[in-house]
């Protein structure tokens, strides 16, 4: 069921999601490729790929590059552009990513960009990265993490769930990590980094039914009004920002 809400909400929202400053940032892309340690001689397989902007981004650094995501729209946009881009060495594929078909051990490395949290099976998702990739293959994993304190996480989960209703849950930190020790992929590196968005330009990412804006802007009225929210969430003259935690790990399989 939830990825069937994921796959119907993608497939509406594709566009909007691809021009979201975050998604679409090419010094997110550069970051993330200079942190993967990418060489022109990787096979990069990239997940939940979207409409494929970082895959593409890396096509014409590496040998190839395959985009995998649930969205039909996504993946018919990503295609597009590499049509149109005469980008040769990049292929898209609609799957479920917790089922990637593809055998074992076909690419050098493996990326999934701010995703996860969308995931109810996030361990299953996990695991088909690393199957992917051959051994001594890299792994890399870009999300928003989970608040430390439980009452702020919850406000702001349901912030998130009324923003997009594909959301499922930030991960916390540990959970991320515990993923790559619970496959044996061991940790090269972590990034960790705290981003602030405009909210308006945050919710633009996704549709909401009216009546879900509507519950947004008041639990907004509400949070702006509790001072333990203060340092993620606040008012810059009419506009209101909030601030969101994330990280970047990089393993090895071994």
């Amino acid at each position: 069921m939830k990825n069937k809400i994921i796959r119907e909400q993608f497939n509406k929202q594709a566009e909007k999601f691809s021009e979201f400053s975050f998604t679409k940032s090419r010094v997110i892309y550069k970051f993330i490729y200079d942190f993967c340690r990418i060489q022109p001689g990787d096979t990069l397989l990239d997940v939940a790929c979207g409409s494929g902007a970082f895959a593409l981004f890396c096509a014409e650094k590496v040998r190839s590059v395959c985009g995998v995501d649930i969205s039909d729209r996504s993946i018919t946009m990503a295609a597009d552009t590499a049509r149109g881009r005469n980008i040769q060495n990049a292929s898209f594929i609609r799957s479920d990513v917790e089922a990637i078909p593809v055998a074992d051990g076909s690419f050098s490395i493996a990326t999934c960009r701010m995703a996860f949290h969308h995931m109810g099976n996030y361990q299953k998702v996990f695991s088909e990265m690393v199957r992917c990739v051959q051994k001594n293959g890299r792994i890399c994993i870009q999300d928003m993490t989970a608040c430390d304190r439980k009452e702020t996480d919850d406000y702001f989960e349901e912030i998130d769930k009324l923003v997009d209703i594909s959301h499922n849950r930030s991960l916390s930190k540990a959970e991320i990590i515990d993923l790559f020790d619970g496959q044996g992929v061991r940790i090269l590196n972590t990034f960790e980094s705290r981003h602030e968005f405009e909210i308006n330009e945050y919710a633009s990412h996704a549709i909401q039914a009216p009546e879900n804006f509507e519950a947004l802007n008041r639990l907004l009225e509400t949070g702006l009004n509790d001072t333990a929210l203060s340092a993620l969430l606040y008012k810059k003259g009419d506009q209101t920002f909030l601030k969101k935690d994330g990280i970047v790990v990089l393993g090895i399989k071994e």
